[in-house]
């Protein structure tokens, strides 16, 4: 029930809470006895959800509107229906619940910090390896080097520190970087909008280098003032390449959707709509400390 109540979220652009839950049975016949329950009630027995938590709509967010939902339950059924269904199948695979779980913690509220950065580029870092591309990019001579290192580190003493890092800088030495991985998800929003978000390869990058220059303390690419007057932009960012790449896969038809005119409300929409105000006023920021 929270994994759907996840995907509503999304659809909405905003938490919701549970008013009331019940299960209904479509195996029941007269004569049976009630499904899920005891009593003459034979419709659905109620789910009683303990510990529930409760959102408290803020001023900020204004009034909901059937506008701003991404697919239409009502009017687009067989979509949504697909759509959630493929959402689901993936939901499976315990990478893709760690990673949508760190999207939920933060996406869609109004506290923007280092933390919900570096949680927004950890996203990507947790999807599984198999939606990424597998292709090498060395050559066998330099993946032979490495192979022969790796035999010379394996024989110091396994309490060796340097044993430690050096052997786990070489077994990542040829994965895909934060920025590559990133780009990848973000390939398919740019072949269906890519008109309206100019430069996404670029915001990435300065998203990416201003997470590890929280992480490690210095960035050669970024300033923090840059990261600072940016946090906002390029938090959104990562969530918007995270969740509509995610939707795509889905069936999402994004190209369709971003021609339709839509009130501000859905955090989707109004990233798209601010885009290119906000690709502005970051290359306003002086390069100089």
């Amino acid at each position: 029930m929270n994994r759907v109540l996840q995907f509503f979220e999304l659809m909405v652009g905003r938490y919701q809470n549970i008013l009331e839950a019940r299960i209904y049975t479509n195996t029941y016949t007269e004569g049976d006895p009630p499904p899920l329950g005891s009593g003459s009630d034979i419709s659905g027995s109620e789910v009683y959800v303990s510990m529930n938590p409760k959102h408290q709509r803020s001023p900020e967010e204004g009034e909901p509107s059937p506008f701003n939902v991404l697919i239409d339950p009502v009017r687009d059924s067989e979509t949504f229906s697909s759509v959630l269904k493929a959402w689901l199948a993936r939901d499976e695979d315990a990478d893709w619940q760690d990673a949508r779980m760190r999207l939920s913690s933060g996406w869609g509220g109004r506290v923007y910090n280092q933390d919900r950065l570096m949680r927004a580029v950890s996203m990507f870092e947790y999807l599984p390896k198999g939606v990424f591309p597998n292709e090498s990019t060395l050559s066998q001579e330099e993946q032979d080097a490495i192979e022969k290192a790796k035999k010379i580190f394996h024989k110091l003493h396994q309490d060796s520190i340097v044993r430690k890092v050096v052997l786990n800088k070489l077994g990542n030495i040829d994965s895909l970087t934060l920025k590559k991985r990133v780009r990848h998800r973000a390939v398919s929003i740019i072949n269906a909008i890519g008109h309206a978000t100019p430069e996404l390869s670029a915001v990435i990058s300065k998203a990416v280098d201003c997470r590890n220059l929280y992480v490690h303390g210095n960035n050669a690419n970024v300033t923090p003032k840059l990261c600072g007057s940016c946090l906002s932009f390029l938090t959104d960012t990562l969530e918007f390449i995270f969740l509509a790449s995610d939707l795509v896969d889905a069936g999402w038809d994004i190209a369709s959707w971003s021609k339709k005119g839509r009130p501000l409300g859905h955090p989707l929409f109004n990233y798209l709509t601010r885009y290119e105000q906000n690709l502005e006023i970051m290359d306003a920021v002086p390069r100089n400390p």
